[in-house]
């Protein structure tokens, strides 16, 4: 069963790797006269001379490259509060968060690396109730539909961070 839970989550992050770059593309698309190109697949190896390689071969001058995608929940708050019966109970606050690292590139300037961390309340969860705690947050795969969309709220703070870059000739 385990298994089958990491096999989901990687193919949620996959995919959410994927929707990223579409973001990204569209987000260009709209803010500039430029027509990206995804490149599709994964870099095993980001060496400025593998990125050099890839801007030459599509006759590009500059390129995104996104390090690692993380999208989570985290607990960002516990506060007391009673039951209907009343007794004490604890109450968690759950943001669903995505952290993206991206590295900038441009044949007209160093590069630039970038970590957009973005966060935005999600849930509230009781987490203890009595004498016993219950710490579970809620599950990735479970609400990946959420998850597109912290992904994307990403990318447009990216493409807001390097725009004047990406207005540079």
């Amino acid at each position: 069963m385990s298994a089958q839970g990491r096999k989901n989550k990687r193919e949620l992050f996959k995919e959410l790797t994927d929707s990223l770059k579409n973001y990204l593309a569209k987000k260009i698309k709209g803010e500039t006269s430029y027509e990206p190109v995804i490149i599709p697949g994964i870099v095993q190896s980001n060496t400025d001379s593998l990125v050099a390689s890839v801007l030459n071969e599509n006759k590009a001058t500059m390129a995104i490259l996104i390090r690692s995608l993380e999208v989570y929940f985290d607990d960002t708050r516990d506060r007391e509060t009673t039951n209907s019966d009343g007794k004490p109970q604890v109450t968690a606050d759950y943001d669903l968060c995505a952290k993206v690292e991206y590295t900038f590139y441009s044949s007209a300037a160093k590069s630039k690396e970038s970590k957009i961390d973005n966060c935005k309340y999600f849930t509230s969860r009781s987490v203890k109730d009595g004498h016993f705690v219950l710490s579970f947050g809620p599950d990735i795969v479970g609400k990946k539909k959420h998850a597109y969309g912290t992904v994307e709220i990403n990318a447009e703070q990216y493409i807001q961070e390097i725009i004047l870059r990406l207005s540079e000739k």
